[in-house]
């Protein structure tokens, strides 16, 4: 399993189920805490808003992203970065098997947005920056 899947399980299973499980209609998800919980490095905190600031995340745990708070600049993957989902309804769930697994397999399947979207995860875990990936972006690979 690769790290942004790793850390998409993680997320779904320490605070969206949780929450689902209370009653909440609303998660906050702070993206250095996720980081430390988990013990992963320090410069995998962009890792952790990358995973957690995409729809696959989003049909993963069956939740839509409201709205992402910045603490200071350029930090919409840093330490500070918390975002808040809307918990959907179990009756919208769709399966996590149409939208998890091996996605070389499936990348024909994709929409153009998500194959962009897996692109600019493969890169940033790569350690490409913000400005190689949008380049890669923009040539509409």
């Amino acid at each position: 399993m690769k790290q942004a899947d790793e850390i998409r399980q993680y997320a779904d299973d320490h605070y969206v189920k949780p929450a689902r499980e209370r009653g909440e209609r609303q998660v906050s998800i702070r993206a250095g805490t996720v980081r430390q919980e988990m013990r992963l490095s320090s410069d995998s905190v962009a890792a952790v808003g990358g995973a957690l600031d995409t729809d696959v995340f989003e049909r993963f745990a069956n939740v839509k992203q409201l709205k992402e708070k910045y603490h200071g600049v350029d930090s919409r993957r840093g330490a500070n970065a918390n975002f808040v989902f809307e918990i959907l309804p179990l009756s919208d769930y769709r399966a996590r098997d149409d939208y998890v697994g091996n996605w070389r397999e499936r990348a024909f399947e994709l929409s153009p947005s998500e194959f962009q979207e897996l692109v600019r995860e493969y890169l940033e875990a790569k350690g490409f920056s913000d400005a190689e990936v949008e380049i890669v972006i923009k040539m509409k690979v």
